[in-house]
């Protein structure tokens, strides 16, 4: 699915699927079969809608927690209390609808609002029973990450407790049924001495859906995280792709040929000695404006287009909400410097809009991403050592340069391929608890959750 070099295979193929004591044959004409050199990929085209066929839909029970769990966090983070946090929880989670280009929706999303949006995708999706006795996956929605946001007189330990007794109030997870949850804040920040979150003895029979998972194993063990079961899934990012019944998994984004900048970097200043090296390299800072307006200048002045562009992002300032993604989308390279962790939002903001993540490697580090079982990042991503950067002092333009065009060119529509699997889709119609087109976020992560548990 992600090589230019690809194996085709046209066969012909009975299925032969067992419900119940029945048995159904189903004739699958045409099947491709691609798969990259390392074998990690397999993608069929098949006619007709036999995929969700091949493959048991899981049923998802929702515990009614009362709104203190969810719905009083995020009105709590939402309010003036905590205005420096800048949550935009409206949307299910996605924040204000900013601008819509075809398909794609750009919204004010917080990075930290995994938890709502993930309960309200939930709620509305094709996976929801009312039924508990039916139910293959359980999910508890309390919005404990976010709740460290909160100011508020009860702690999490007291809060965390009153949940799993409502939770041990039923059977299930006594019965051993898969239970996930998901956390708006990084894996090691929920399990510290100031917030003990993941210290409970009971999360270890929860699943937790995390953005980013601790890389560095050792001190995951420190933690006490070593038997703690996550599935990383991506930050919610400013884009969210509308359901759409396309016949093409690809998204529409610029082509290469109208990306006029090299290398883009949207990122703030933090006190990162490695991220600032990477910024220093980029030949023009931006704050607040836009693509076209620079285009405009540069043009007045009669200067040339610069082939590095920072645009600094200053965390919950108004301003480069609107004009990110619209900088992605000119862009062929978008840098991803470590800040606080090791992994950002911007790596999905950039996927979102076409523009090829370049990660940067350091040794004692073991990032996992998203879905990484069956995605193979290498296909759409390109990794520099930091050693290069930090030791060798190597320009990041001259190793992108270097890449070849094809390679460019292999890695670009690869990108395309992927982003709607990265991304959490858009609700725009009555019809959210129909199947779509193609998979998002949301069933990627249902599809981890039943290679997990063997559903």
């Amino acid at each position: 699915m992600f090589l230019s070099r690809r194996t085709k295979k046209r066969l012909l193929l009975v299925a032969l699927v067992a419900i119940g004591c029945g048995v159904i044959y189903i004739s699958l004409e045409e099947i491709e079969i691609t798969r990259s050199k390392e074998n990690i990929i397999s993608s069929f085209r098949l006619k007709g809608n036999v995929v969700s066929m091949m493959t048991r839909k899981p049923k998802v029970f929702i515990y009614p927690l009362p709104p203190k769990f969810n719905k009083d966090v995020a009105m709590c983070v939402g309010t003036e209390r905590v205005p420096h946090f800048c949550f935009h929880l409206e949307n299910g989670g996605m924040g204000t609808l900013l601008y819509r280009e075809g398909e794609m929706g750009v919204f004010h999303t917080s990075q930290f609002s995994l938890e709502v949006i993930l309960h309200n995708q939930l709620l509305q999706s094709q996976y929801r029973t009312m039924n508990p006795e039916e139910a293959d996956i359980f999910y508890i929605p309390a919005y404990l990450g976010m709740f460290r946001f909160c100011n508020s007189s009860e702690s999490v330990t007291q809060l965390q407790d009153e949940m799993f007794k409502i939770i041990h109030s039923m059977p299930y997870l006594k019965q051993g049924k898969p239970h996930i949850s998901s956390l708006a804040r990084i894996e090691r920040e929920q399990a510290e001495k100031e917030y003990p979150l993941l210290m409970n003895p009971n999360c270890k029979s929860v699943t937790y859906i995390v953005i980013e998972k601790e890389s560095l194993s050792e001190y995951r063990k420190v933690l006490g995280l070593e038997n703690q079961r996550v599935i990383v899934a991506p930050y919610p990012s400013y884009v969210h792709q509308y359901n759409s019944n396309s016949a093409s998994q690809a998204i529409s984004s610029p082509g290469l040929g109208a990306r006029q900048v090299l290398i883009f970097v949207a990122a703030s200043v933090k006190n990162n000695e490695f991220r600032r090296s990477v910024l220093d390299q980029m030949s023009h800072k931006v704050t607040g404006v836009s693509f076209e307006r620079v285009i405009h200048l540069l043009n007045e002045h009669g200067d040339e287009l610069p082939g590095g562009v920072f645009l600094n992002t200053i965390e919950c300032q108004t301003g480069h909400e609107n004009i990110t993604i619209g900088w992605m989308q000119k862009s062929v390279f978008c840098l991803q410097p470590p800040g606080d962790s090791p992994t950002r939002k911007s790596f999905y903001d950039s996927i979102q809009s076409g523009c090829i993540p370049v990660i940067f490697r350091f040794a004692d580090q073991n990032v996992e991403y998203p879905f990484q079982r069956v995605l193979n990042y290498t296909d759409f991503t390109v990794t520099i050592d930091s050693g290069r950067i930090e030791v060798r002092q190597e320009l990041i333009r001259d190793i992108l340069n270097a890449i070849p065009q094809d390679e460019v060119k292999r890695l670009h529509q690869n990108v395309l391929k992927v982003a709607r699997m990265l991304q959490y889709s858009a609700i725009d119609s009555n019809a959210s608890d129909q199947p779509r087109a193609h998979k998002d976020a949301l069933d990627m992560i249902i599809q981890e959750v039943q290679h997990m548990y063997n559903i």
